[in-house]
């Protein structure tokens, strides 16, 4: 039961995002601090697949730039559903801490974050 609720959710989210937003097919289609995000025909699952030649969708929808302190999941890019981190930003990686136990893992998380000033 609880997987149909959260496959709901999402769901709904995903709907929410794409319903409100232009559809566009480059850029220059969306207005400041947005981008054309066009999700590729297969979902990319991870980093090798991008050395393949994928074929896209035609048309995409505009999204915002993430802002200072959102997650910015690469693949999530890559594959259409945000936009990344706004010009002025970086998407850092901070690693997640290991359980005790053998299996108990984190993954991590990646968040926007203003690029360190050098002294």
């Amino acid at each position: 039961m609880k997987p149909v609720i959260l496959l709901t959710l999402i769901l709904v989210c995903v709907y929410q995002v794409f319903g409100a937003s232009k559809v566009c097919k480059t850029s220059d289609d969306c207005g400041g601090g947005e981008c054309c995000a066009i999700r590729p025909l297969h979902p990319i699952m991870s980093r090798r697949a991008l050395s393949l030649q994928l074929e896209k969708q035609k048309e995409g929808h505009c999204l915002q730039y993430q802002s200072v302190g959102s997650r910015c999941e690469p693949l999530s890019q890559m594959n259409g559903y945000s936009c990344g981190c706004a010009r002025e930003l970086y998407c850092n990686f901070y690693p997640g801490v290991m359980g005790r136990r053998k299996r108990k893992l984190s993954f991590g998380k990646h968040i926007c974050e203003e690029h360190p000033k050098s002294n």
